[in-house]
């Protein structure tokens, strides 16, 4: 298997065309084609994939380069295990997924309504007067508990649990489902600009909720 054996539409790494990797949600969320790959010219030996190449459908991938495809195609046993590999359902699914919905346009459509996504958290904390600071990736969006960090320390000395869980919570009882926690909102393909509104009407009432 070559470093090239995936359709230039499909994500190949995570945050991806698809949720977070960690993520059990089957909502696809295009970040943009190539993946983290593409967008930092980076050339790994090993790129794996999850449920976003097929659409949410259990699946998983592994894109090797041409240098260790050689050296798995010599090996008796390798251990790629995992709990399902590539059942009819889930091939149709991925061949699905690549080809009808996860494609150029979808990565435009996501990528424009994340960037309204995150101005519109940016306008929300400086109304507030709050000390935060928003970040985005393409559909991905939220905000840091503090300025902008410079290092994952930074990040995690800033992360605040119990505020995480009700900004989930008042999310939830509105309507709004996150499915991870402190990941922040990210836009689905069929969302549209009045699923971003939505969100920020209730991520501002939050905030003016807070700092009353």
């Amino acid at each position: 298997m070559s470093r090239d054996c995936a359709p230039r539409s499909q994500p190949r790494t995570s945050p991806s065309c698809s949720p977070s990797p960690r993520s059990r949600t089957t909502s696809i969320s295009c970040r943009r084609s190539g993946g983290a790959t593409g967008l930092w010219g980076l050339e790994p030996d090993v790129v794996t994939i999850g449920k976003a190449v097929a659409g949410g459908t259990p699946m998983g991938a592994y894109g090797v380069s041409d240098a260790l495809a050689g050296e798995l195609d010599h090996t008796k046993e390798v251990a790629t295990g995992g709990t399902l590999f590539g059942n009819p359902l889930s091939a149709a699914a991925a061949v699905a997924a690549l080809t009808e919905v996860l494609v150029p346009e979808a990565y435009e459509h996501t990528t424009a309504l994340g960037g309204m996504l995150a101005d519109g958290i940016d306008a929300a904390l400086r109304d507030a007067g709050l000390p935060w600071t928003s970040y985005r990736f393409g559909p991905r969006a939220g905000q840091w508990y503090g300025p902008h960090p410079r290092t994952g320390a930074d990040a995690h000395a800033m992360t605040d649990p119990e505020l995480t869980r009700l900004l989930r919570i008042w999310m939830a009882n509105r309507g709004i489902w996150e499915a991870l926690p402190g990941a922040g909102p990210t836009v689905s393909v069929p969302a549209s600009s009045a699923e971003v509104d939505r969100y920020l009407t209730a991520y501002t009432q939050l905030l003016v909720a807070l700092t009353s």
